[in-house]
């Protein structure tokens, strides 16, 4: 006779598959909001050039691509837990003090960047964000990923890292 499972235990299973990959991941706190949009590019392929006596610049898409915009606010202490993403963000800070730390480092040395600034968060890179100061931070990332694919991947915490 076959045996019958009721939809609790199968809900029971499913929750006991789920804890050991939320216990690996470092899930972010502090949030005061997180708010995204997302627009997929009309073509497959995108090769835009620029350049001048001092600067240049390129971006090279093939393939279905999606970009979504983020604006988020950490309050002071919080932070986005240790994470990777599948393609570049270019991130710009609008107010506060992000603190950049990246699983790369053999340090685990932090990269401080302040209002006004940008900078790059590559593809594939561990690395976690912080607000250390005593202002709100917001953030206005913007992330040129694959169609369809989820903006963040959850990572453990590099053993070098003491958070």
């Amino acid at each position: 006779m076959p045996m019958r499972f009721s939809k609790r235990l199968w809900t029971l299973i499913a929750c006991l598959l789920a804890v050991p990959a939320v216990v690996l991941a470092t899930p972010g706190a502090g949030f005061v909001f997180n708010f995204f949009n997302r627009f997929t590019s009309v073509t497959d392929e995108i090769h835009e050039h620029a350049r001048t006596k001092q600067w240049s610049a390129e971006l090279e898409v093939e393939g279905a691509t999606d970009f979504v915009q983020q604006d988020v606010m950490l309050a002071p202490g919080g932070f986005s837990g240790w994470h990777s993403h599948p393609g570049p963000v270019i991130v710009t800070v609008k107010s506060g003090t992000a603190t950049w730390y990246s699983a790369d480092d053999p340090d685990c040395a932090p990269k401080v960047y302040t209002t006004g600034s940008a900078f790059i968060e590559p593809a594939n890179v561990q690395h976690f964000v912080a607000n250390l100061g005593s202002d709100n931070l917001e953030l206005l990332p913007t992330y040129i990923i694959p169609k369809g694919v989820a903006t963040r991947q959850e990572q453990p915490p590099p053993s070098q890292c003491p958070f």
